[in-house]
């Protein structure tokens, strides 16, 4: 009995499933990228302020359970609009990357950065009570403070403000 049909067959099958394993893992992968671009910021690569918004409501409600203190820091660049007018909005984007990177380097994995609007950010600390928070608010100041970034030749440095709130 001739069975060439049954195996181009089965063989022309096996191609398609593993032609259609490779399409579901990249819509898999594409998916995980649009999830990822969806919670954050594209120029800081910080949390935008959705995430926040879609993250806030489980941290508190942990807080309350478990009983424990949440710091928020909120932070303002001081005269960042003078920083875009006189150098550009390219020196403007080195300030608010330099400040992100000032964030990973100065909290923790699990405190939530976010870049909460134009030179606005919020950094969500769970466990934190006010003589740790105002340590850490004065070390991102001071560290912030000093930075000089080099652009095009200029040395551009800023000043943050931060407002410390607690639950």
């Amino acid at each position: 009995r001739d069975i060439s049909v049954r195996m181009e067959t089965e063989h022309a099958l096996r191609d398609a499933n593993e032609q259609l394993s490779h399409r579901v893992e990249e819509i898999e992968e594409l998916q995980a990228t649009l999830r990822e671009q969806a919670i954050r910021d594209p120029l800081t690569g910080l949390y935008n302020r959705r995430f926040l918004y879609e993250t806030m409501g489980r941290e508190l409600a942990r807080a309350r359970r478990e009983k424990y203190t949440i710091s928020f820091m909120m932070m303002d660049i001081d005269r960042f609009k003078q920083v875009n007018d006189t150098y550009g909005h390219d020196a403007g984007d080195l300030v608010l990357v330099a400040l992100a990177d000032l964030f990973r380097t100065h909290t923790r994995q699990g405190d939530i950065v976010c870049r909460y609007g134009g030179e606005e950010f919020l950094v969500v600390m769970a466990e934190v009570g006010e003589v740790d928070a105002k340590r850490r608010a004065e070390e991102i100041r001071h560290s912030f403070t000093t930075l000089r970034m080099d652009y095009n030749g200029d040395k551009i440095s800023a000043t943050i403000s931060i407002g410390i709130a607690f639950y």
